[in-house]
């Protein structure tokens, strides 16, 4: 590939050959809303979409930028079948990181604020000059993607454009958003507006089969969310960083996955059956194993590492059918499980103790995320946002809760059930519908990094997030409720968290 840099107008236009000039061409016009003063630079580079476009070095490099938000343009024309497929992926750094920097911390999973970045592939259409404007907007600074996908308003989505859509004014990147998307547009967004828009989300949820496999999922259709055709063992990505803890304790979290969904009544039906067939947690299993230090620091025991699951603790799992089904167990009251799969197998399950969630959560190919670690997603991390949406407030759009003193008796709603209730990760339902257990309990108000409070012998856990019988003031994100670990409810679940 050859690469001409010319010079036109007031911005520098970067010409990329792939060959004999023709008049099948792409030009890539490239606007932001990053101030000039904020000093930035920007790369972009071409290639096949995915690992091809990932490792290729950039073809041109510019610290050009003029007041109405322009950085430049430059054209692609094909070295072989006039309808070929390219990518292009553009970097642009500002505020203090380079754009060395900013490929380090996406090499290594890491949210880096002053790194925005965007793709896009199309395939060219022979005889004809296609126009593909992209913005490099603060709303995508520091988002995450997926090789294969792109950050547009927060979100992250596909980035294959339609090539019939770039012809004559081009096409701009609300058209790769879902249909019904809104958003205020334009490069002349407020400095300071949010990271991402209210209920944006950082990252694509497994986009591509990068999830981890789940084995509650082997059985079970992908019809999960809204509208239901997500996997329901989908587990985005929660990109670490430091925040305020029930927005008072400075804490640090590592990256790790958090499922986007409450395991649903079809998942633990899967798990019953593995127990009843004689399956139980191995000793020392269910811990943050891919962390340095081998799992998270206790805060309560000498600072030693979590020690995983016990063997003392199978008792706590049937293993027969019929237990499993009783009013002591999954048939408690405000239960909506059923015997035999019925038509509630997409609601969350509930009527589980801790042992059972926490057994759940190992079989299945994870662990109990920790109170801080959900305290984080819920809070959009450093963002510490009041509500994982945003600043709007809670309404029955959001969250599934008793609003205006009206509660259901049992849980009404599939899971996934309020999109506009996800979190910036793209979890839904970190608040409302169900309780949800996690791994310790949250009564220590020291600084830490990766750490738990984990009483031993066992007597309390917390669980969080506030369920379908709760009023507004228990699902706001600062709210914890401390429970014994044997306690079984119609209102309690719980989510998995995940290696990155």
């Amino acid at each position: 590939m050859a690469v001409r840099l010319i010079r036109l107008s007031a911005a520098p236009f970067a010409v990329l050959v792939f060959g004999c000039r023709t008049p099948t061409q792409v030009t890539v016009e490239l606007t932001t809303d990053v101030p000039c003063d904020d000093l930035p630079n920007t790369t972009a580079q071409v290639g096949r979409l995915g690992p091809d476009l990932e490792g290729r070095a950039p073809s041109l490099a510019t610290t050009s930028c003029t007041a109405g938000g322009r950085i430049g343009s430059f054209v692609v024309v094909p070295s072989g079948e006039r309808n070929d497929e390219f990518g292009v992926k553009v970097v642009l750094a500002h505020g203090g990181p380079s754009i060395a920097d900013c490929n380090f911390a996406e090499q290594n999973v890491t949210k880096l604020p002053g790194c925005i970045r965007a793709r896009r592939a199309l395939r060219f259409i022979p005889h004809d000059e296609l126009m593909l404007p992209i913005e490099l907007r603060r709303d995508c600074d520091s988002v995450l993607c997926d090789p294969t996908a792109t950050c547009v308003h927060g979100i992250c989505v596909p980035a294959t454009v339609d090539s019939r859509l770039c012809r004559g004014a081009g096409c701009p990147d609300t058209t790769l958003l879902p249909p019904g998307s809104t958003f205020d547009g334009g490069i002349d967004a407020p400095l300071d507006g949010p990271a991402a828009p209210e209920g944006g989300v950082a990252t694509d949820a497994c986009a591509n089969s990068s999830c981890p496999q789940a084995a509650s999922c082997a059985q079970l259709l992908a019809n999960c969310g809204t509208p239901p055709t997500d996997s329901c063992c989908n587990s985005p990505l929660v990109m670490g960083g430091t925040f305020k803890r029930q927005n008072i304790v400075p804490t640090t979290v590592s990256t790790f996955r958090l499922d986007k969904y409450e395991v649903t009544i079809g998942r633990f039906r899967a798990f019953v059956d593995a127990v009843v067939a004689g399956y139980t947690p191995a000793p020392r299993s269910g811990k943050h194993a891919y962390l340095p230090s081998g799992g998270l620091i206790n805060q309560y025991d000498m600072n030693m590492v979590e020690r995983g699951w016990d063997a003392a603790w199978n008792a706590n799992l049937p293993t027969s059918k019929n237990a499993w089904n009783d009013f002591n167990h999954l048939s408690c009251s405000g239960s909506v499980w059923t015997a035999q799969p019925g038509a509630n197998e997409r609601k969350p399950v509930t009527c589980i103790n801790w042992y059972q969630a926490y057994a759940f959560c190992i079989w299945d190919g994870g662990f109990l995320p920790s109170y801080i670690e959900y305290n984080y997603a819920s809070m959009a991390g450093d963002l510490e946002r009041p509500h994982p949406w945003g600043a709007d407030p809670i309404t029955p759009e959001r969250a599934i809760y008793c609003s205006a003193g009206e509660c259901s008796l049992t849980l009404p709603s599939d899971v996934g059930s309020r999109p506009l209730g996800d979190g910036y990760f793209g979890q839904s339902d970190l608040v409302g519908g169900a309780w949800e257990w996690v791994l310790d309990g949250n009564n220590g108000y020291i600084v830490c990094t990766d750490c738990i409070f984990f009483d031993n012998p066992i007597v309390q856990k917390t669980i969080g997030g506030g369920g379908y019988d709760s009023s507004p003031e228990q699902l706001e994100v600062t709210y914890i409720l401390n429970e014994t670990v044997d306690d079984t409810a119609g209102d309690r679940g719980v989510r998995c968290a995940r290696p990155p």
